[in-house]
């Protein structure tokens, strides 16, 4: 019996006013509370005398809960004792001024004590035989049948508000569960439709149960279509972002639920008027929740087999299996085991329900792959390569890029390969896996070409020896460049150029073909010059060419920076090491050096700014410490002309090329130094070579890996988190195994294990390293 408290919109409802229970055992009590929807709870809670909370009374600590959702809030004591014998009010505190509300009458709690009662005695020469009796004054029921109800009870217009409400007397209390057409509903006393559908119409039925026993009570409800408003499912918030139509007349609904399932009709209307059409037999959608679950499986070159399951939240007879729409008359369990190549799909179904499958098992198509903005992209510049596969269930993606060695490393293991600064040795041939527990499939592959300015050109004299006066002199110039670049020769203070090519040649060498040469390489993305001269010897009639010195004038397009190539008492930037690996979640530094003349033109050179960068926007490097990527992770620390970058909390995100700059007061003074240091970030990865199951254990070979680790590196192998099995110097271990989460660690690098490998052994068991 519901006991019920308030008016104008405030209300308390008890399940039951009073409730009994043994000394030492668990009672719940519960209560659902109503309140107007202009005010707001800001507490919930349970009282016995006064108004204090429970929760924060000392002789209930440890043994009071709350459970509590959705306007339903139960109290649960345990170890039940004597002194809990009293009366339980839910009390509730809204934000207006005095918006505090206890429930009435509240719930009596009775506890009492199991006695031992002599019912009869029998006496024998050498014993006595008596009759004993364990009772209480809570003598445990099973629960009487349900009182079941359907508010509001006049007829019920689809759209509506709906309430089903089921209670039943019985000790200990009893657990509802609601029933609509032999499947599960749903779990409680009560539940509410807040717009209810046509789709809803049939016969629900209401089990109470506790240990003793089960009762069930059935009610009938039947839905009216409300033909005079119907609701666009565009607008419905129900499908929001899960429903388009196509060709007018077609609707698709996307990331079904179970509350989809319901009767769909179309409307059109005329000429934007009133008047309109809607057929009214509609299409009944039923969406179920049956799943079939790959238990384990094992890929072969052309075939996997995998042990398969049907599952339900719902009970069911022994489910029918279908292989591409076909029944399965010789599987009759709710598993089995089989080969399923890659154009099969696999659903099951209730016997009841054959016509109501499971969504199909199958493994990947073939995956499509998608580039933003472009393949053919500009040095530092982003690109975004995305994966995707139609599979069920959904796949997993890796990113590879082909290459000549046959031990070819992921990329990334995400559906998206973000490549953030690209990078000439980005451009080549990339593909994709998607795998599933059902197959895999690879993509086509995708040619990224990065583009990029000429490097600085490489300028040589033939011969290199003494040139005599009237022989011939070439000089070649080259340049690594994407696209090719072209070449020019000019001599100085002549404006038009000397010849176009790689190869210019001087035949019959004179005395005023002397001077300064420069070669520039051009492509679409930029430009460079390298400059040599050829100097006569006074007094002979031969010439000896010398390189003097190479100087790198840059001009470089997208983006535009400025390289000075140091030299003796010259601007410069050194790198000791030009290649860093690090593990992500580490701290990673990155040294330079750099040099710049004392003086320049009669002033003192003072270095004003110094910083890092990956990136450059409207032709200017962003530094690293105002860079959003990197907030809180970079520090630097420069004197005496070196300047180290420490990077924290490294993220795989963070492989890129950094690069040094400094800017000094003199004019033109910004120098960036090439060709920075490439650092690549890589993650800990646990996986099972091979394994095998034995009479009483489990054996499994495991193997940590990395494409980026210290030298020297020693295995930690841990489960759930604590250490197991020895340090290792070898990335492989064999041992048994069970049940657990497995990882492992480099020494030096603990706090940044691997990812755990697998919870349960079947998937330990069954993930392997291969194609």
């Amino acid at each position: 019996m519901y006991v019920v408290q308030g008016q104008n919109g405030w209300n308390v409802k008890y399940a039951a006013n009073q409730t009994c229970a043994a000394e030492g055992s668990t009672v719940d009590m519960s209560c659902t509370y109503t309140y107007p929807s202009s005010v707001t709870v800001t507490q919930s809670f349970w009282v016995i005398e006064g108004t204090k909370d429970l929760m924060a009374q000392s002789e209930y600590a440890g043994r009071a809960q709350y459970i509590c959702q959705d306007k339903q809030c139960t109290l649960r004591i345990k170890g039940l004792r004597e002194s809990d014998m009293t009366t339980y009010k839910f009390r509730f505190i809204t934000n207006p001024k005095n918006g505090k509300y206890t429930g009435e009458p509240g719930v009596f709690l009775t506890v009492t004590a199991l006695q031992i009662q002599v019912t009869g005695v029998t006496v024998h020469q050498s014993y006595n035989e008596v009759a004993l009796n364990c009772s209480s004054l809570c003598s445990p029921d099973p629960p009487k049948v349900p009182s079941v109800s359907v508010s509001p009870s006049a007829e019920i217009v689809e759209g509506s508000s709906v309430t089903l409400t089921c209670s039943s007397d019985a000790n200990p209390a009893a657990n509802y569960t609601w029933y609509k057409n032999n499947l599960v509903f749903m779990n409680g006393s009560q539940f509410a439709f807040s717009s209810i559908r046509s789709s809803d119409s049939g016969q629900y039925c209401c089990a109470a149960v506790n240990e003793l026993g089960m009762t069930l009570k059935n009610i009938s409800v039947d839905v009216k279509w409300n033909d005079t408003a119907p609701v666009d499912l565009t607008t419905d918030p129900d499908y929001t972002g899960r429903v388009e139509y196509e060709n007018n007349c077609t609707l698709r609904i996307g990331d079904l639920r179970e509350s989809d399932s319901a009767v769909y009709k179309f409307k059109f209307v005329e000429n934007r008027l009133d008047w309109g059409f809607t057929d009214s037999a509609g299409v009944t959608l039923f969406v179920t929740d049956l799943q079939v679950q790959v238990i384990r499986s094992t890929f072969h070159q052309t075939y996997t087999e995998a042990v398969l399951k049907c599952l339900s939240n719902s009970p069911f007879d022994q489910p029918i299996w279908f292989k591409n729409g076909q029944k399965l008359t010789k599987v009759e369990t709710a598993s089995f085991k089989g080969k399923f190549y890659p154009e099969d799909n696999i659903q099951c179904a209730s016997r009841e329900h054959e016509g109501c499958r499971s969504p199909p098992v199958y493994a990947p198509k073939r995956p499509s792959v998608k580039v933003r903005p472009s393949a053919e992209i500009v040095e530092g510049s982003s690109v975004t390569l995305t994966c995707s596969s139609d599979s069920n269930p959904a796949a997993n993606y890796t990113w590879y890029k082909k290459n000549t060695n046959t031990n070819v490393q992921p990329l990334s293991k995400k559906s998206k390969l973000i490549i953030s600064s690209a990078q000439p040795s980005n451009s080549g041939e990339h593909y994709c896996k998607a795998q599933n527990n059902m197959g895999r499939k690879t993509s086509k592959n995708i040619f990224v070409h990065v583009k990029y300015p000429p490097e600085v050109p490489s300028v040589s004299v033939s011969p290199s020896a003494e040139i005599v006066e009237g022989s011939s002199v070439t000089l070649t110039c080259s340049s690594d460049s994407n696209p090719a670049a072209t070449y020019t020769w000019y001599k100085e203070n002549e404006d038009s150029p000397k010849a176009s090519g790689q190869i210019f040649t001087i035949t019959d060498f004179r005395p005023e073909h002397g001077g300064n040469y420069y070669c520039e390489a051009q492509n679409m993305i930029g430009r460079q010059n390298s400059t040599l001269q050829l100097t006569v010897v006074a007094g002979k009639s031969n010439m000896i060419m010398n390189i003097i010195r190479l100087t790198l004038v840059a001009l470089v397009l997208i983006p535009l920076f400025v390289l000075v190539i140091q030299g003796e008492n010259d601007w410069g930037v050194a790198y000791p090491s030009t290649q860093i690996c690090g593990i992500k979640g580490s701290t990673v530094d990155m040294h330079s050096t750099y040099t710049y003349p004392s003086t320049l033109n009669n002033k003192r050179t003072t270095v004003n700014e110094r910083l890092w960068f990956t990136k450059g926007e409207n032709h200017e490097p962003v530094d690293l410490k105002t860079d959003s990527d990197y907030t809180g992770r970079v520090r630097y620390h420069c004197e005496n002309n070196k300047c180290t970058l420490t990077i924290t909390d490294l993220r795989l995100s963070d492989s890129a090329v950094y690069k040094f700059r400094f800017i000094s007061d003199q004019p033109g003074g910004r120098y960036t130094g090439l060709p920075g240091v490439t650092l690549s970030v890589t993650d800990l990865q646990m996986q099972v070579i091979r394994s095998e199951t034995r009479q009483d254990s489990t054996w499994a070979e495991v193997k940590c890996h990395s494409s980026c680790l210290p030298d020297n590196p020693t295995f930690i192998w841990y489960k759930n988190g604590q250490k197991i099995w020895t340090e290792t110097t070898s990335p492989s271990h064999a041992g048994n195994v069970n049940t657990g989460d497995y990882s492992c660690a480099v020494k030096g690098h603990e706090n940044f294990p691997s990812p755990s490998l697998c919870e349960f052994i079947y998937c330990l068991l069954f993930t392997f390293i291969g194609n």
